[in-house]
């Protein structure tokens, strides 16, 4: 037993004294395949498959890829874009047409344009890139409309200058749909995708369409009519509908919702200044309120008094009377902590005419009974359309 367990521990010394070279060598691919030409159809047309063949690791193993993609006069030292191969190692790239729509934009195909561009692969190993000696050439014919839904937008153009400048962010709504409060100078306006130099610029075309490019659209200053109560408008951008609205924004109130009086005053029509919200800039209204007046008691709603501090926000949006609210019940327990979370104080709008007396409002924290505060109205904070008392 001995002399084996001898022979078997002089067998893996030997072993591992052994050395193993490993080959680390690779190639480039050889062949790609694409399609000759792409009608780009970014909402229902089917993905376009690149893909290679040859080269490769010598020992077998993994090679990573990436497309690059050019101009037909292009060396590909500087590509129009770089994407990774689909996970990384497979010998393909799977490209939707929304992709293949971008990158056309950026080789400078316009909408409705055919134009060509071409695409290459390179592989890598141990930090080591290798490129392949051949490319392909795809002739790319794109349609109306845009090269891309953003998923963030920003305000650009002279008319900024009204309010916070360029660089504004927009509050994104929904999928493909933005606003942003602000106050519009005369000059001129667009939209990008970021406040990078590279990010997508979009602006209304004479067709009154939203188009991608380098262009802008002229717009007038927004609308403060005093006898109106105008303070700022809202501007939405809708990529579905490829549209853009302006709304003026004016007569801002906080109400209690038992009462419809102004919150800080015990009897007020709404008439005096100093119910109104006033437009600070950058998307924020604010009103002082120099004492929050609990207006009264419900007793016969409970065994013991209690105060019913339910509340909710009246304004006109073009002169429509319209209701800022809470996008949930009212809670039925106490109200939330100030200001946290945002949830609990954000926004929705609906007619005023739909709305109910008693649904969805927000309810006041009892620490704020009786104290001087400032109710802010963000437009875009952490993304919510929300308020905060400060």
């Amino acid at each position: 037993m001995k002399k084996i367990l001898l022979i078997s521990a002089a067998f893996l010394a030997a072993m591992s004294c052994q050395k193993y070279d490993y080959n680390t060598d690779f190639s480039a691919p050889t062949a790609l395949e694409s399609p000759e030409s792409v009608d780009i159809d970014p909402t229902s047309g089917p993905n376009i498959i690149l893909s290679w063949t040859g080269g490769g690791a010598e020992d077998g193993g993994i090679c990573l890829y990436s497309v690059l993609f050019d101009e037909v006069d292009g060396d590909f030292s500087d590509p129009l874009m770089t994407m990774e191969s689909d996970n990384g190692g497979m010998p393909q790239l799977t490209i939707t047409h929304a992709a293949l729509n971008n990158i056309a934009r950026i080789a400078g195909i316009e909408p409705l344009g055919t134009g060509s561009i071409k695409w290459t692969v390179t592989a890598s190993r141990g930090g080591e890139v290798k490129r392949a000696d051949v490319s392909a050439t795809i002739s790319l014919t794109r349609p109306e409309g845009l090269s891309m839904i953003p998923e963030e937008l920003y305000l650009y153009g002279s008319a900024t200058s009204g309010d916070a400048g360029e660089g504004q962010a927009f509050r994104r709504v929904s999928e493909g749909v933005f606003d942003i409060f602000t106050v519009l100078a005369d000059g001129d306006l667009c939209f990008r995708s970021s406040t990078a130099d590279d990010a997508v610029n979009f602006y209304i075309n004479d067709e009154n369409k939203l188009a991608d490019g380098d262009g802008t659209v002229t717009v007038t200053a927004t609308d403060l009519d005093p006898d109106r109560n105008y303070i700022a408008e809202r501007i939405t951008v809708d990529f579905n509908t490829l549209t853009m609205k302006r709304e003026k924004i004016g007569d801002l109130h906080i109400i209690w919702a038992p009462s419809y009086g102004e919150i800080g005053y015990e009897i007020s029509d709404g008439s005096s200044p100093e119910c109104r919200f006033i437009y600070e800039g950058n998307g924020v209204f604010a009103r002082t309120i120099e004492s929050v007046i609990v207006p009264f008691a419900h007793s016969a709603w409970a065994s013991t008094p209690s105060t019913d501090t339910r509340y909710y926000f009246n304004v006109k949006v073009d002169d429509v009377d319209m209701r800022w609210r809470c996008s949930a019940p009212t809670p039925t327990g106490d109200a939330p902590a100030v200001n946290t979370p945002l949830s609990a104080y954000d926004i929705v709008e609906l007619p005023l005419s739909s709305a109910g007396q008693w649904d969805n409002a927000y309810k006041m924290n009892a620490a704020l009974y009786n104290t001087k505060v400032t109710v802010r109205i963000y437009g875009n904070k952490d993304g919510y359309f929300c308020h905060q008392f400060e």
